[in-house]
């Protein structure tokens, strides 16, 4: 903002800039369990995000395979929960990254995952279909769930929520809440709760006078068990939450809770925000906006930054692909608006891309996420009406901006393309080109 005169250098005397971004939650989800992700790398991806300005990094903390966060009144969860002693988040670790976090107007927000998707860090006596063998009780190894006739597991979740609550000063609390197997032991390829290998939880619902043949007693148990699981974060003093849900068709093995009726009874809308992870075409996000819900979009086909991945536990591929290349990300929010009501669309708090670890470490964790995540943060910060073309030049500066801050991201393309000028090596999209054929 300067000029070059006769006179010499002239500046303005007075600038004013209006700007606000079009939603209030723009985030970025890491997976800190599945493999461990040390502060410096997750420092590094804050002051990514703040220059993207993107506001919320979602730690997802826990899941089967480790449990890395020290909880002062716990220490015995990450002492057999964590990789190796030097792999955990301690007090002081929470603090320094919350402080940081601060500073760069990034909020925090932690996730316990249960009543799935916990076995690290736990006591055997919380847990069921947690032995060595996977492939026919989980959707990943490890396995494991929480054993919900074990009532020592509410007193341990007020020990996490209550180290949570006062670590972590957003105030927003994510409780998972996803991916509960159910199953059977007549030939359900994953089985859990409704098998011999949850022997209390059949003793509990034979006790009670509930049939192990009706799915409905296993979403009461879960009700249940989400119901004083959310008493325990209450009484430790979060007042917001957040909590996963995907639409999906009825299943013997996976259940899910959030589809049930009376859902706003267990979780308040106004009180819990739904993450909603499954495929925009036909996603439950409308349903659940109809009920007054606010939603966070991350629906697994646009904005999962695993997909596309090679096969880990055999050949042929990860379980969803193609690759989510930038160009759909950035007219992702454009392409959710078109599914649902105006009046419904005012609930959508915002959108994140999510990195889920089975597959990414500290090493290429942020060349997946950059510079991809900055084309969700131009949507969800502008709204454009235009496509990704109009945004190709911004987002190879943004790309040149990331390396010449040394934070880790991939190339758009050759470094050639970037002496040249706009749209040097990008073609237009085939239908701007018919438009132009059609004038000339």
């Amino acid at each position: 903002l300067s000029a070059t005169t006769a006179a010499g250098t002239a500046v303005p005397s007075e600038v004013r800039v209006e700007d606000q971004p079009a939603y209030p939650y723009r985030g970025i989800m890491v997976d800190c369990a599945r493999h461990f992700l040390p502060v410096p790398v997750l420092k590094r991806l804050i002051r990514g995000m703040a220059m993207a300005k993107l506001n919320t990094l979602h730690l997802h903390l826990t899941d089967t395979a480790a449990f890395p966060l020290e909880v002062p009144s716990r220490p015995q969860m990450a002492e057999r929960g964590a990789y190796s002693p030097a792999e955990t988040y301690s007090v002081a670790d929470v603090k320094d990254l919350v402080q940081y976090a601060e500073l760069h107007a990034v909020n925090l927000i932690p996730e316990v995952d249960t009543p799935a998707h916990v076995s690290a860090g736990w006591d055997d006596g919380q847990l069921v279909c947690n032995e060595n063998e996977w492939a026919d009780r989980a959707v990943e190894p490890p396995s494991g769930q929480f054993n919900v006739a074990n009532e020592s597991i509410y007193e341990t979740l007020g020990d996490i929520y209550g180290y949570l609550q006062g670590a972590f000063p957003h105030g927003v609390m994510h409780m998972g809440g996803d991916e509960v197997i159910v199953g059977n032991d007549d030939g359900a390829w994953a089985r859990c709760w409704n098998s011999s290998l949850s022997q209390p939880i059949l003793d509990m619902l034979e006790q009670a006078g509930h049939s192990r043949s009706d799915p409905a007693s296993f979403y009461q148990l879960w009700a249940n068990f989400t119901g004083r699981a959310y008493g325990e974060a209450r009484k430790a003093g979060f007042k917001k939450f957040m909590q996963w849900g995907g639409g999906q068709a009825p299943s013997a093995e996976i259940y899910s809770l959030i589809q049930q009726p009376n859902i706003t009874k267990l979780l308040p809308p106004g009180e819990v925000d739904v993450v909603v992870w499954d495929e925009l075409n036909g996603s439950v996000a409308g349903e659940l906006t109809e009920q007054g819900y606010g939603v966070i979009l991350a629906n697994s086909d646009y904005v999962y930054l695993d997909c596309g991945s090679p096969g880990w536990v055999k050949p042929g591929g990860y379980w969803c692909g193609p690759y989510r290349e930038w160009y759909k990300i950035y007219e992702y929010m454009q392409d959710a608006k078109k599914t649902m009501p105006a009046d419904q669309w005012k609930l959508i708090k915002g959108a994140q891309v999510l990195n889920w670890g089975e597959t990414s470490d500290e090493f290429n964790a942020e060349v997946r996420i950059w510079p991809r995540a900055a084309a969700l943060a131009e949507a969800l910060w502008s709204d454009p009406t235009t496509g990704w073309y109009e945004a190709d030049p911004r987002m190879q500066r943004f790309r040149s901006l990331l390396a010449a801050n040394q934070i880790p991201s991939a190339a758009l393309q050759p470094e050639r393309c970037q002496m040249g000028p706009p749209y040097a090596c990008t073609l237009k999209p085939a239908s701007d080109l018919s438009e132009e054929s059609v004038l000339i």
